[in-house]
């Protein structure tokens, strides 16, 4: 391996741009560049700081023969390294966050139901008052989301002691690497047919609602088949959640697609814009809701939020999305 195959492989372990490299050697974007197309070498005393910065001996960089890293501290690797028993406790715990994450966003998404049926059976059968019935379904509709969100704050703290996995801060142990790309692409199969599960939930969802409505079906029909569609929705999503739970751990422990090193600036832009996106978009649809009264129709905030942020997650990324199942 040549120089400039190190210098580039040493930064994208790092999960820095050419521009971030120039900044910390002092040099420009384009001379990074040169290094890395075998255009041109850098100077020795920019090679003494390359080897500083990434941590390995300078033999490493100058010798074409060495092919395995050799790092300045005399060791053989930048990070600990992982073992087979500690990636499958790390699997078992994203496995188990996936569970409980799909549960929370399940109660999410039908949190509104019990409110419609109330209002339902008030309205058109009179099995309550309706001022009881409005009452009563905001109740549950908000013990629902309290829920779901306790159990989102619960299950965050299972991933903390997992925190240098999650930056990539690792190195497999050797033989790990081949045992987990088999197991990702069993997953894969798995997860294709799952998730074509849930595009025909999805797909679906709506025909009950517009089967009513074309047959002009009493409004209590209408508020039934809605309710429905908020189920079939939630199984949708909890579908797709597990489905792509295991693929993106193993892609995780292999800092493969999405969580490749180079990927890192995309993964810390996403994080800042979750943080202000969802908050907001919940506090819209509350808002909405409980001012218009019509969450037989607010729920529709939820499928136009997500395409939109389906957008402005392409929008802040710095790399195409290759995955692919």
């Amino acid at each position: 391996m040549i120089l400039s195959q190190k210098i580039l492989q040493l930064r994208k372990k790092q999960g820095w741009s050419q521009e971030e490299l120039a900044e910390k050697l002092g040099v420009s974007r384009q001379s990074v560049s040169k290094w890395e197309g075998a255009v041109s070498l850098p100077e020795i005393d920019k090679i003494m700081e390359l080897a500083a910065i990434f941590g390995v001996t300078t033999d490493y960089l100058l010798r074409d023969d060495m092919e395995t890293a050799e790092y300045a501290d005399g060791s053989d690797r930048r990070y600990p390294a992982l073992s087979i028993e500690q990636a499958d406790a790390f699997l078992d715990v994203r496995q188990r966050y996936a569970r409980w994450m799909a549960a929370g966003v399940a109660l999410c998404v039908v949190s509104p139901v019990p409110l419609l049926l109330l209002a339902c059976g008030a309205e058109y059968f009179g099995l309550l008052s309706e001022n009881l019935a409005g009452g009563l379904g905001v109740v549950i509709l908000l013990a629902l989301v309290a829920a779901a969100v306790a159990v989102f704050i619960v299950i965050s703290g299972w991933l903390q002691p997992w925190l240098k996995v999650r930056r990539g801060e690792f190195e497999l142990s050797y033989g790990v690497s081949g045992i987990l790309q088999s197991r990702l692409e069993i997953c894969r199969r798995r997860t294709a047919a799952m998730t074509a599960s849930g595009v025909a939930l999805c797909i679906l969802c709506a025909v009950p609602l517009l089967l009513a409505a074309g047959l002009e079906a009493p409004e209590y029909m209408l508020l039934l088949a809605v309710c429905l569609l908020l189920t079939l929705v939630a199984g949708a999503s909890a579908i797709f959640i597990l489905a792509d739970g295991p693929v993106e751990s193993l892609q995780m422990l292999l800092q493969q697609g999405y969580f490749a090193p180079e990927r890192r600036e995309d993964r810390r832009r996403e994080r800042k814009l979750d943080a202000v996106y969802w908050p907001v978009v919940t506090a819209l649809y509350l808002g909405v809701s409980f001012y218009t009264r019509a969450w037989h129709m607010s729920w529709i905030v939820w499928p136009v939020a997500g395409v939109l942020y389906g957008a402005l997650r392409a929008l802040v990324r710095r790399h195409p999305d290759e995955e692919e199942f």
